[in-house]
């Protein structure tokens, strides 16, 4: 590809010696009843085409802006270029001209490869595994959207205290989904796993980020979304908040961050990273409520409700000792006695009804 075409990935090309009148009018940019929809029928069906399908993220965005900045080549006639305008249009189109077979997805020339899933891990091709081996279905792919993924957000000692409300609000407006929550004390292996490559090279800057991480307690979250690793990273911005406020104000370690050490929060820095961080910080697993691929292909639990609230057995320990102090006690003593009895054996968070404080420290 040419200047502005980069990061693109191609998935197929077919050069064909004119196209036919059911896919020049499905290809051309205008609409019946327009003045030009006659000559451009002509012409789509009398000349040779050459079509590539290709993929990127923002690439209806990117593939525009790059169309404009393509300069005519003096004493050349000016090929014609036609981009599909929206998802669903590109769809069309390509059931027109491509078989399943022609579209290949070549990972390797992806440049967010480091961000995605393992190629082929959504949709696979049926009937398609030949010398390509197993390959992925481009049109289910283009049916289904982009898939769901999961990244960790970690918020760092005096980042989260008082600003809390105002971090889950961004979170909630990038449309992250907020599929786990712990409060972490890191020990120094842990606080190894998430520092900068950079700062593990030197022992004192190590030695530094490793004070600052096991300070005080961290609050860990796993989101997911479209894109998810990218994404949030994106929104993180560079390891220096001074870099952060030089490139955008708005970059959430510009707002939370004062230096490269506090620089209050880490985002998982790919998605092999996001899937040990998951491991490392959640290894009883994650909640959903839909089958996920990618929690089941790296063998990450699914969990339907959250087991640290799973309090029936409690619930059912407490009755039973409230109901053996008899039935001829007083109600007011018996529900006082069987509180207390309860209390002695079962774990107080299985009671019904309770009022509890959730306590959040200034660090």
């Amino acid at each position: 590809m040419g200047c502005g075409f980069e990061g693109f990935e191609v998935l197929g090309l077919k050069w064909l010696p004119r196209l036919s009148r059911l896919q020049a009018k499905e290809i051309t940019p205008y609409e019946l009843g327009d003045r030009k929809w006659q000559s451009s029928i002509e012409q789509l069906t009398s000349k040779p085409a050459l079509v590539c399908a290709l993929r990127r993220i923002h690439a209806f965005t990117s593939l525009a802006q790059a169309i404009k900045h393509v300069e005519p080549v003096k004493g050349k006639i000016q090929s014609q270029l036609i981009m599909s305008a929206t998802p669903e249009i590109a769809f069309r189109q390509a059931v027109l001209i491509f078989t399943d077979r022609d579209l290949v997805s070549d990972a390797q020339s992806r440049p967010i490869l480091k961000y995605s899933a393992p190629p082929g891990i959504y949709h696979k091709a049926k009937g398609a595994e030949d010398w390509r081996g197993q390959t992925e279905s481009i049109f289910t792919y283009m049916l289904s959207g982009p898939p769901l993924l999961y990244t960790v957000l970690i918020l760092k000692p005096g980042s989260w205290s008082s600003n809390l409300g105002k971090i889950l609000r961004k979170v909630n407006i990038q449309k992250f989904v907020l599929v786990g929550l712990k409060l972490v004390n890191l020990t120094k292996e842990e606080s190894l796993h998430i520092m900068p490559a950079e700062a593990k090279q030197d022992e004192a800057s190590r030695q530094a980020h490793s004070d600052y991480l096991t300070l005080a307690p961290c609050l860990v979250l796993c989101l997911q979304r479209i894109n998810a690793v990218l994404k949030l990273l994106d929104l993180l911005g560079p390891e220096d908040p001074h870099m952060c406020k030089d490139k955008d104000q708005f970059l959430w370690r510009a707002q939370y961050g004062t230096s490269v050490v506090h620089n209050g929060m880490y985002g998982s820095t790919s998605y092999q990273a996001a899937v040990q961080d998951i491991k490392c910080f959640f290894p009883e697993g994650l909640i959903s409520d839909h089958l996920s691929l990618v929690l089941e292909k790296e063998k990450i639990s699914i969990l339907t409700r959250d087991i640290r609230l799973d309090t029936s057995a409690r619930r059912r320990t407490l009755k039973s000792q409230t109901c053996q102090l008899g039935p001829t006690q007083d109600k007011g003593l018996l529900a006082v006695q069987g509180l207390s009895a309860g209390m002695q054996s079962a774990d107080m968070s299985g009671f019904p009804s309770h009022t509890t404080l959730l306590i959040l420290p200034k660090l």
